[in-house]
This record gives C-alpha cells, structure tokens and sequence, in this order.
C-alpha cells in the first residue's frame, strides 16, 4: 500500500483513487467488525491489535485525502487546476470548489484571479476544429445546416 501510494504521488499531483476507494471501504467494514468484537467475549489483546489496526488505517486514509499541493513542485500547481489535484472523494463532492466560492463572496473576481480550467475544458481544442470545419469546400459547408453541423462535430 505504501509502494502504490508512493508511485501515485510521484505520477500524478491527484491522490491514488483506488488506494482512496480501498482505504474508505475497508475503514467502514473494518470500523463495524471492530464495534461487533468489541460485544464479543473474547481475548482483549485480538480486539486492541485490530482497533489499533483500524485506527491507522483511517489515519492513512486521512492522509491520503489531504491535499497535496504543498508536496507537489511549484510550476506543476501553477500549471493544474485545482480539481485536477484533487481526489475521488474531493471531486465527487466538489469540495474543491468551496475555496472558490469564499473567495467569490468576500472579493469580486478578475480574470487574473481566477483559477486555471482543466486543458481538455479550454476552447481552444474547440477553435481548431471549427476553424478547419468552417474552411472546408463551399459544397460541403454550404449544404443544408453545414456550418451548424460543422460546430456541433467539433
């Protein structure tokens, strides 16, 4: 778990999903199974090893959730949006974007103050290929709805 949480971290600026969803259900189950050995008339030393067990493991899932921005290289975070270095649990939930709206109630935004969009969500993509679409032969482009047609391939 520690080898794949290493290896992710070095990858990607965004938390391991699968270590997140790993993490988050096996806390749950184990949080119960706990609670239930907990009732049983058994030996303490079985039932602190495995409270003990879980403990940690909600303390690697605490960790594992917490952003990651002070551990990533500077020019990496100017270049991410802030949902890209997010995980599972923040994107599912949107959390990430709760800075943003503070932000936005106390202050009035500036293009310059406004954070940086995923690059696959740009226009730019966009713009490519509407400008090749809208610089086909005047046949294609003008047959009924082209240009419309055109905008909504691209």
């Amino acid at each position: 778990m520690g080898a794949l949480s290493f290896l992710e971290h070095r990858r990607s600026p965004r938390p391991s999903s699968l270590l997140t969803l790993y993490l988050l259900a096996a806390a749950l189950l184990n949080v119960a199974r706990a609670r239930t050995l907990w009732y049983m008339p058994s030996s303490n030393g079985v039932v602190i090893s495995f409270t003990v067990t879980v403990v940690l493991m909600v303390i690697a899932l605490g960790l594992e959730l917490a952003p990651k921005d002070a551990l990533i290289r500077e020019e990496v975070v100017e270049k991410t949006s802030p949902e890209e270095r997010r995980g599972i649990l923040e994107r599912s939930l949107l959390t990430w974007i709760v800075p943003v709206f503070a932000y936005g109630y106390r202050k009035t935004f500036t293009s310059a103050i406004m954070p940086s969009v995923d690059p696959r969500l740009t226009t730019c993509r966009l713009k490519e290929t509407a400008i090749t679409g809208i610089n086909l032969p005047k046949h294609v482009a003008n047959r009924r709805n082209g240009k419309l047609n055109i905008l909504h391939r691209s």
